[in-house]
């Protein structure tokens, strides 16, 4: 297996392996400037990240002015800095979805929690299509991946 290769699975394991990630919005109130917030998601099983957002959220109604976001992903190693812990960055565009059943079941398997969310009325599933990827393997280990190819790769299983 080539480095990309695995560098591909990597991306793709480390989002199927977390529940947490910072989402980056264009700011609707403050000129387009970078909004971040704090959201879980649950990979699909291509590898995108599937969020279930308040439409009250000011995230929300930044991407409904602009769906260009980011999604930060990053291992959670209390033992390591910042810098030495792989992570990585989805760009693309969000959009609302519509999940079937078996979707919503795969969510709320890995976040239970969430489900009393879904009776609130006000909360629906958004997903990022994947454009570009940044990943930081560690320190000093960085490369860009097109969305295409995070999509076409398999993710270890752990």
């Amino acid at each position: 297996m080539s480095s990309h290769e695995s560098a591909m699975q990597a991306a793709r394991t480390l989002v199927a392996n977390h529940h947490h990630a910072s989402l980056a919005t264009l700011s609707l109130k403050w000129e387009g400037h970078p909004f971040a917030s704090s959201v879980a998601y649950v990979a699909d099983l291509q590898g995108r990240p599937v969020m279930l957002l308040s439409g009250l959220a000011e995230h929300c109604q930044n991407l409904r002015a602009d769906p260009r976001a980011s999604v930060l992903i990053s291992e959670q190693k209390s033992e390591h800095s910042a810098e030495q812990v792989a992570r990585l960055t989805l760009m693309g565009r969000m959009s609302p979805v519509n999940l079937t059943e078996a979707e919503q079941q795969h969510f709320l398997h890995a976040l239970p929690h969430m489900a009393d969310y879904l009776q609130l009325g006000d909360f629906g599933f958004w997903r990022l299509e994947v454009e570009k990827i940044r990943l930081i393997a560690g320190f000093a280990a960085a490369r860009w991946l097109s969305g295409s190819e995070y999509l076409r790769a398999e993710r270890v299983l752990e």
